[in-house]
């Protein structure tokens, strides 16, 4: 799904927080959004790691919006 964006294969990073609200929560998830669990650390540093393996593996680009 995510080939549809206009740089290509491509991963947008965004908080857990959104997928909670509702039909856009369920709309981004199917759109391939990669969330990261600010709360937890733990969490947040294997979410990292995982990611940082695709990106290498597939030569995925990662789109991290700051607002």
């Amino acid at each position: 799904m995510m080939k549809i964006w206009p740089c290509g294969n491509c991963t947008p990073l965004a908080k857990k927080e959104l997928f909670w609200l509702g039909p856009f929560g369920l709309a981004t998830w199917l759109s391939g959004i990669t969330f990261i669990d600010r709360l937890n650390h733990e969490k947040a540093k294997g979410t990292i790691v995982k990611l940082s393996e695709r990106i290498n593996k597939e030569h995925v680009i990662l789109i991290i919006s700051l607002k």
